[in-house]
């Protein structure tokens, strides 16, 4: 049986592969999700979330829910020799609404992604395997692929589709078909993971790791009470007797990382998938860990979940081939340091369906090239850290063991580690400045410090005036359109209305959004009039003295593309020039004609 007219063909329905298809539905591409499952999986995998994954969540309109799920994080400690040697504390990152992670069960987030899913029209076709896959072309211009879809009840079903997208995980049956490499290291440790009640001294908002010689215990609390113990392991340790507790496999399937992490920050709640041939760890591995290496005293008093996962550090050569594209975990495996294996799977999907849905309206292919350039970037460099945080947490030899104690001392106490680390694990300090889907002019003006070119625009407070309701701005983008800021006062309106008529010139004002910020303090009672003559939406500044000095100053004027990414600056004498620079390949389709 064949099955033709499909855009996009998803095989995953985990968290990347939920985000990338509601992103794409919401861009009116029409998108079938397959994953050879029964059903969802309850089991709780991954728990924590950062800001640059919550962003994403805002933008396709499920954040309120799972924010409302979950547990927000205090902070972090750290413990060696069983004394306490460094901490960071949380909810104070600036310039975004979800200052902090969060802690929520994977499933909670799964569920919301679904729902949005199906209120976008979409659903998952459960127990549909993808058992072939058959690439016709080279690219967008005359590629497709054909996709053999396995089912209990029918007989093999042919589906067509202009690309296909893998979001199936780490052993992904889409990239191992397609031919793209899967570089690094397995290693030789492993993670067990348990959730369940502990009866001692444990934080109940609070990650704590406890960093020794045998290696690393962690505790992170639970939003329903309880927490996840995290310890890792030499590959096999404590399989002969273990009991059956918890659950068996639980392959996401779905790009994002599976439950499971044990290192530098509380994202160690996650990691990569588990090992199917790795029998669930038994309460008594999981009470001789927290004896071993907690603060003494930790009793587990039972646990309802368990499962252990191989420790993968790796990437995909290349994130595309030809109609065929990768996201999450079938992109990249992380070590559980810094757990940000969810987070970056989330970014993925957000960002591939986007720009994907943008070559379909007729954008130049060329824009997936920064889908590539940028994400596997992305994907390198929270490896690349995950790794080196790894390394430091498990050193042996007591003399380094000393030197790393002493600077964690030194680090937190001068709010060195806050500084440095907590960007890092919110993944909001990506720099995509020399990716082909950003555009800048000679001559035009320096902005801000903290707004540059090929980084996320910075979040406000907003007080809406006109045209918008909205009370910050990235709740302003959250639409997943593309936006042209201007800032300052009365010539920022100005440069405001001359970019609006041009945009009404080339007639893509439906595909942009122009908003004229104002500072603190400018608002007057002639808003509605000044609005509708100038022919843009206007806000007041209205955050924090951090967010507010941000946008004090002008006039400036920027591009914001759909994933909250400075892609554009001009002078007031630039405008149009500005314009000129964003042509299909940035996605204004009709710009360019």
């Amino acid at each position: 049986m064949t099955i033709d007219d499909t855009q996009v063909l998803i095989v995953g329905a985990g968290p990347t592969g939920l985000i990338t298809a509601c992103t794409l539905l919401a861009h009116g591409v029409s998108v079938r999700i397959v994953d050879r499952r029964p059903g969802p999986d309850d089991s709780p995998r991954a728990t924590v979330l950062w800001s640059g994954a919550m962003e994403c969540l805002l933008r396709v309109g499920v954040s309120e829910e799972v924010a409302d799920a979950a547990l927000p994080l205090a902070g972090a400690s750290y413990w060696s020799r069983r004394k306490r040697v460094g901490e960071m504390r949380f909810g104070r990152l600036e310039g975004t609404a979800f200052p902090g992670p969060l802690c929520v069960p994977q499933p909670v987030t799964e569920r919301a992604l679904h729902a949005r899913l199906t209120a976008l029209g979409g659903r998952v076709e459960w127990q549909a395997e993808a058992i072939g896959v058959t690439v016709r072309g080279s690219g967008a211009e005359d590629g497709s692929v054909i996709v053999a879809l396995r089912r209990s009840d029918r007989p093999v079903e042919r589906a067509t589709a202009r690309w296909l997208i893998g979001a199936d995980g780490i052993d992904s049956f889409v990239r191992g078909s397609v031919g793209i490499a899967f570089e690094g290291d397995d290693g030789d440790r492993e993670l067990i993971v348990a959730d369940g009640v502990v009866a001692g001294p444990v934080p109940l908002d609070e990650a704590q790791y406890h960093l020794t010689p045998a290696g690393i215990l962690a505790l992170l609390p639970l939003p329903d009470g309880g927490h996840r113990i995290l310890a890792d392991v030499p590959v096999g340790e404590g399989v002969e007797g273990a009991a059956a507790a918890g659950a068996g496999r639980t392959a996401e399937a779905g790009g994002a990382a599976g439950a499971g992490g044990a290192a530098a920050g509380p994202g160690a709640a996650e990691g990569p998938e588990e090992d199917a041939r790795s029998a669930p760890p038994g309460e008594e591995l999981v009470q001789r860990l927290l004896t071993e290496r907690g603060p003494g005293r930790l009793r587990l008093r039972g646990a309802w979940w368990s499962h252990r996962l191989r420790v993968h550090g790796k990437v995909a050569r290349t994130f595309r081939s030809g109609p065929v594209l990768l996201v999450g975990d079938a992109a990249h495996a992380h070590t559980p340091a810094g757990g940000q294996g969810i987070n970056t799977g989330l970014q993925d999907g957000f960002d591939l369906g986007w720009k994907l849905a943008a070559v379909l309206r007729g954008c130049d292919p060329a824009l997936l090239d920064s889908y590539e350039s940028e994400r596997r970037s992305a994907a390198v460099q929270a490896l690349r850290h995950a790794e080196q945080q790894a390394r430091a947490w498990q050193l042996k030899n007591p003399i380094t063991r000393a030197v790393r104690d002493a600077a964690m001392q030194s680090f937190s106490r001068t709010g060195i580690l806050e500084r440095q680390m907590l960007p890092q694990l919110a993944q909001l300090e990506l720099d995509h400045s020399g990716s082909p889907a950003v555009a800048d002019l000679q001559g035009a003006w320096v902005l801000p410090r903290a707004v540059r070119l090929g980084w996320r625009v910075p979040d406000t407070g907003l007080i809406p005036l006109h045209g918008t309701k909205a009370t910050s701005l990235h709740r302003y983008l959250s639409a997943g359109r593309h936006a042209l800021l201007a800032v300052g006062e009365d010539a920022a309106g100005g440069l405001a209305a001359r970019a609006a008529e041009a945009l009404r010139g080339r007639g893509v004002e439906d595909l942009v959004d122009v908003l004229w910020i104002r500072p603190e303090g400018t608002t007057s009672a002639d808003e509605e009039d000044t609005g509708a003559e100038v022919g843009c939406d206007i806000a007041v500044v209205n955050g924090t003295p951090a967010e507010s000095e941000v946008y004090q100053g002008g006039p400036w004027l920027v591009y914001v593309r759909p994933d909250g990414v400075v892609a554009g600056r001009a002078s007031v004498a630039g405008v149009l020039g500005l314009l000129e620079r964003l042509p299909s390949r940035h996605g204004l389709v009709r710009i360019a004609c």
